[in-house]
């Protein structure tokens, strides 16, 4: 079957052909303006953005200083501008990190027009982000606390003090401290051992020393038997121990009159020497002393 024939015509319009009969445009003084009060001009929208570095130290809030040279306002016709006055922001997170999100809120009283700039003829941003929060860690120093003890009492708890920083609301510390093994009489280190605080600190210890003290213990040997006024009759042989060292001395001294020897369990020495009766109450070394009142 044979497709129909379609045939299209083309015709050029003369010049004045489509004007109402009639119609002679010579006949009239032509309009060379035309004026409406129809036309309409949106504001152009613009966009803020947080694109500086906003960091703090640690303090477990979320509030966020600004500057105006924190924020970047786009969308300005060339050679116009504003600068943003908002000074408070909001970090995503209160921890120690980077990258951050920081965003602000912003009103019409936040935007400063530059010179020549008509600022109704934008639509102002509302809120301003960037992820440029930056949170660095809160430094605390802790040191131990010295401590002294004697040979043979119990152990004292280790503790410590908070010498600089401040730990924020909250916020505790974990873990105890320990000290190099020993009881014998000597210095020992106190240490850092479990303590430990979150990873929004940085933390400093300073060690301590756990001291244990010796103890001085006499020993008689031999005593006089007769009385006799003769210095070697009348003498005491006393040894004494040191534990701190393990040294040992010994010497004699007369004892005529009555007078009665003591040791001196807070100090340490060697006895020395022998002679006449000493005066009442009268130290012949730093260990001993004589006393006819008996110890004191």
């Amino acid at each position: 079957m044979t497709p129909p024939e379609v045939r299209l015509w083309l015709r050029l319009r003369q010049p004045g052909e489509g004007l109402p009969r009639g119609t002679l445009l010579s006949n009239y003084i032509l309009p060379t303006t035309a004026f409406g009060n129809v036309g309409e001009i949106d504001p152009k929208a613009l966009t803020a953005s947080l694109t500086s570095t906003v960091d703090k130290i640690c303090d477990g809030g979320l509030v966020a200083l600004l500057t105006s040279g924190d924020y970047t306002l786009s969308g300005f016709i060339t050679g116009q501008g504003a600068t943003v006055t908002q000074t408070s922001g909001l970090y995503g997170s209160a921890n120690v990190g980077s990258g951050i999100g920081v965003s602000a809120t912003l009103a019409s009283g936040n935007f400063t027009a530059n010179s020549g700039t008509l600022l109704s003829n934008y639509i102002l941003p509302t809120t301003a982000f960037g992820n440029v929060g930056e949170i660095d860690p809160r430094a605390i120093t802790i040191a131990a606390n010295n401590d002294t003890v004697a040979a043979g009492q119990p152990a004292l708890a280790l503790t410590y003090s908070l010498t600089n920083g401040s730990l924020v609301a909250g916020d505790t510390i974990a873990g105890a401290l320990t000290r190099v093994s020993g009881e014998t009489p000597g210095l020992y280190p106190i240490l850092e051992g479990t303590l430990s605080l979150s990873a929004n600190y940085t933390l400093t210890f300073i060690d301590g020393a756990y001291t244990i003290t010796s103890t001085v213990t006499p020993t008689v040997v031999t005593t006089p038997a007769n009385g006799s006024s003769s210095s070697a009759a009348n003498s005491l042989a006393i040894a004494f121990e040191d534990p701190a060292n393990q040294n040992s001395a010994a010497t004699s001294f007369r004892t005529a009159g009555g007078y009665t020897p003591q040791i001196n369990p807070q100090s340490t020495g060697s006895l020395s020497g022998e002679g006449a009766p000493y005066p009442d109450n009268v130290c012949v070394s730093s260990n001993i002393r004589f006393t006819t009142a008996g110890c004191r």
